[in-house]
């Protein structure tokens, strides 16, 4: 479920599917409601952590080591 609120736009909650559940018009004040449920499994941070920045940082390390071992090679 997406929820866009916005001071400039239309507010709006959108089902995982792509449907609008509820809109306010553009540069209104109104309040919409829509009952909000969480998916199953959460979000991919609530699942893998950091694991993404580790491995990025891995990443960076082995580069730097790599091109370290090449320029000692060539000198």
């Amino acid at each position: 479920t997406l929820v866009r609120a916005s001071d400039s736009g239309p507010s709006a909650v959108v089902d995982p599917w792509g449907r609008v559940v509820a809109r306010s018009a553009p540069l209104a004040r109104e309040l919409i409601l829509a009952e909000i449920a969480p998916g199953p499994g959460g979000s991919l941070y609530a699942r893998i952590g950091d694991l993404f920045g580790a491995l990025c940082a891995l990443a960076v390390v082995l580069r730097l080591a790599s091109s370290r071992g090449r320029r000692d090679a060539t000198t």
